[in-house]
């Protein structure tokens, strides 16, 4: 099958594309955009550039961030957009790849979210971009009452299994509720939407397979010419930073990770943190560097946290509104076990709820959660995504706009996170 663009994030403004390039598999390199070449199909304009197309162009996994398109992917959608106020577009799959078991974090979630956090007069969920869903029928419980009216969320739960279109539903019931930007098209579908955090330890480990036996016996391996000081400890007793940080390049620990509030990261080109187990932000965290370079990018198998304590995750991941979601790692019951023994490890406070406020950042693991009341500049994957309830602000970073000096997100890692096609 032919896909219209895989990439980590995908491109909302289709750019017109002039030459014809192939794409065979993960790994695959791509010609970067540059002087208009004729093609078979396709004939070129004086001056035109040849650039990446949403609509028919193969793309490469690994292609840079492209201004204006979402890049606050989120599998289960309900409680991330509660009083959010959201500076991009939105993707989501809905999990509409796994059947009947995803009916209750479909269309459900989102009437439970429209009656419960979209209607707050003074603190409306809006969105500046599109909100990007797969095109077609999907399963979902029919909602129980009056259309899209259903105040008593087990009453939403205990709905007959539909196939129907998820476009159509959210138009009628959630549309009027959100408040759109000036350039929004609102609900957008594409042929193929996928969200795919990464979720195995051992994909993470293989990014240093070269390096395995210092990820043995240190506990964390730099990749290539990546150099790390600043971030000590073992498997057993966990990696803290210091307040000092100096970070190049990919590093992988195998272990649970604290960053300490008031950490200070420097990088000159960007610092990529890979975990095999979860990753804890507790506080103000400052990405320094050159300005058109320094970001830093976070993945973990299991969880990336920002700002929470142990009990409110437990909280949120075990709520009636979440307890049926499926994660690729598994039960939302498992996943709570995992993200607290990893807490457990670190040993020491792994957030409390905060003003700061992040830039420059992206994390992806299957949970990402914030309880900061400050904003968010970056790039969110998860397949379940929840902010402070009320407060979320985010916006996507300019750092990851399309550029020849864009910094790529997650090179390493050889299996798309987010997949869009429109064709």
């Amino acid at each position: 099958m032919r896909l219209g663009f895989i990439v980590l994030i995908a491109s909302a403004v289709a750019l017109q594309s002039c030459s014809e390039d192939t794409f065979s598999g993960a790994g695959a390199t791509r010609k970067p955009p540059g002087p208009c070449i004729p093609s078979k199909t396709v004939k070129c304009k004086p001056t035109q550039i040849d650039n990446p197309d949403l609509t028919d162009d193969d793309g490469d996994s690994h292609m840079n961030v492209v201004e204006h398109e979402a890049v606050f992917a989120v599998r289960s959608i309900s409680c991330a957009l509660c009083h959010a106020r959201v500076d991009s577009s939105v993707i989501s799959d809905f999990a509409n790849k796994t059947g009947a078991a995803s009916a209750a974090q479909t269309f459900s979630q989102m009437i439970h979210l429209k009656l419960h956090g979209l209607t707050n007069a003074t603190k409306k969920t809006t969105i500046s971009g599109n909100f990007i869903i797969p095109e077609g029928n999907t399963s979902m419980r029919k909602v129980v009452g009056d259309n899209c009216q259903n105040p008593n969320l087990n009453l939403i739960y205990q709905g007959p299994i539909v196939e129907a279109s998820l476009k159509d539903k959210l138009s009628e019931c959630v549309e009027s509720k959100i408040e759109w930007g000036a350039g929004s098209q609102k609900f957008v579908t594409r042929k193929t939407v996928e969200i795919n955090p990464t979720s195995s330890a051992a994909k993470v480990k293989e990014i240093a397979v070269k390096e395995s036996d210092k990820l043995t016996s240190q506990g964390f391996a730099a990749v290539g010419a990546g150099t790390i000081t600043g971030i000590s400890g073992s498997k057993t007793s966990g990696f803290k930073s210091q307040a000092a940080v100096s970070c190049e390049g990919a590093i992988v620990f195998d272990g649970p990770i604290l960053i300490k509030d008031n950490t200070t990261i420097t990088t000159q080109k960007g610092c990529r943190i890979y975990s095999t187990r979860s990753i804890f932000v507790a506080g103000a965290l400052t990405v320094s560097g050159p300005a058109d370079a320094a970001n830093l990018q976070l993945l973990s198998p299991v969880f990336v946290g920002f700002d929470i304590p142990a009990d409110a995750i437990t909280s949120r991941i075990t709520h009636q509104v979440n307890q049926n979601q499926s994660f690729s790692i598994g039960s939302a019951a498992q996943v709570n076990l995992q993200i607290l023994a990893d807490a457990l490890i670190v040993g020491e406070v792994v957030g409390k709820a905060s003003s700061a406020n992040y830039a420059k950042i992206a994390a992806s693991a299957p949970v990402v959660y914030s309880k900061n009341s400050g904003s968010f500049s970056g790039v969110i994957i998860a397949e379940q995504f929840i902010g402070k309830i009320g407060s979320l602000s985010f916006k996507f970073d300019p750092i990851f706009n399309k550029s020849s000096t864009a910094p790529k997100l997650f090179p390493e890692i050889k299996d798309a996170l987010v997949s869009v096609s429109k064709d």
